[in-house]
């Protein structure tokens, strides 16, 4: 084998490996992007279920702060309205006594 042959040999040795390189690189690359892509998509998924839950939890607090204030009016509305109906019956007493002495 003359040193020609060597040379030659060892070019295409070489354009071999680096195509082998190429693809190798080319493999990594597509992993990696598939590897981003499906951490991006469960950070995403993970995202929208926080919201969702803290969603959930906001509004259970809220409906549950709206049925306190609710209860309270109610009771509070009672409440006068028993004063106005006693008040009521107070005053309708004393017409009624004022017009029996006369």
């Amino acid at each position: 084998m003359t040193v020609l042959d060597q040379v030659l040999k060892a070019e295409q040795a070489s354009e071999v490996a680096v195509a082998a390189a190429k693809e190798t690189a080319a493999r990594t690359v597509a992993e990696a992007e598939a590897i981003k892509q499906a951490a991006i998509a469960e950070a995403k998924a993970a995202a929208l279920k926080t919201v969702e839950e803290t969603k959930k939890a906001t509004q259970a607090k809220a409906d549950t702060e709206a049925a306190s204030i609710l209860a309270e009016a109610k009771k509070e509305a009672s409440a006068v309205s028993q004063s106005m109906l006693a008040k009521s019956e107070e005053l309708t007493k004393s017409v009624v006594n004022t017009f029996n002495s006369n």
